[in-house]
């Protein structure tokens, strides 16, 4: 949602992790860059949403999946869109890896009912999605679709 809580957002955050975080001397070193900051994303943005999924897609070295969510102010509008982002970092070599690109793609397929409020895994270079409700047909799902 949004700063005040009318409109959802489409926007990408990036938490940036330093190489060694477990060793308590990066943690407190002046120079570490730990933060969140907006990425911008390029090529076809998903709408606006809220209660979706986003996993990585396993076999992949940076590819994130969007799947569902929903509109609900006012209503509720659900959605049954895939997206696939793609995490480009080599960008950021030279400059400690603070740069992203990151370019997004619809894929047209047919898969659940559209749902908000389901739960997304991955395992076996397949993606998972769980449960969620639905607003037209009002339900909630105790089903399971991959995709691979």
């Amino acid at each position: 949602m949004g700063p005040d809580a009318q409109r959802n957002l489409a926007d990408l955050w990036c938490y940036d992790i330093p190489a060694g975080i477990a060793d308590s001397a990066v943690l407190n070193s002046a120079s570490s860059p730990l933060g969140w900051r907006l990425v911008e994303v390029q090529g076809v943005v998903p709408r606006p949403r809220q209660y979706h999924s986003l996993a990585h897609f396993p076999g992949t070295a940076g590819q994130l999946v969007l799947f569902g969510g929903a509109h609900c102010n006012p209503g509720s509008d659900c959605m049954g869109d895939v997206h696939v982002l793609t995490v480009d970092d080599s960008e950021g070599a030279d400059t400690g890896g603070t740069a992203v690109a990151v370019v997004c793609e619809a894929l047209p397929i047919e898969g659940p009912i559209p749902r908000y409020r389901q739960c997304m895994a991955t395992g076996d270079g397949a993606v998972y999605v769980f449960g969620g409700e639905s607003f037209k047909p009002y339900m909630y799902h105790n089903d399971i679709w991959e995709l691979m």
